[in-house]
């Protein structure tokens, strides 16, 4: 999966990949419900859900859509704050 890929993530919700991440903090990988994230050597990306906000999501665990399309794209938009909205128009979708 790369940036600009529409996923479904490990909470069923439809997000644009934006950038690897670095392995979550030991805190935040303690309060999350799915225990799944706990798995060694995990590679985690952000994503943008198309409702708004910005996710910590383990690739291991997403289902790939397809590329992000144009109608992807303007949903997200309508549901960010602007900085999802700044980083969204520089994908170039």
């Amino acid at each position: 999966m790369n940036t600009k890929d529409s996923i479904i993530d490990n909470h069923e919700r439809k997000c644009i990949l934006i950038k690897r991440n670095e392995t979550p903090t030991q805190e935040w990988l303690n309060v999350q419900t799915d225990k799944r994230v706990h798995e060694p050597n995990l590679i985690f990306w952000q994503a943008f859900p198309l409702t708004g906000d910005s996710v910590s999501v383990p690739i291991k665990y997403c289902k790939y859509l397809r590329r992000a399309t144009k109608e992807d794209m303007n949903i997200a938009l309508q549901n960010a704050n602007i900085f999802a909205k700044e980083v969204l128009n520089q994908l170039d979708i």
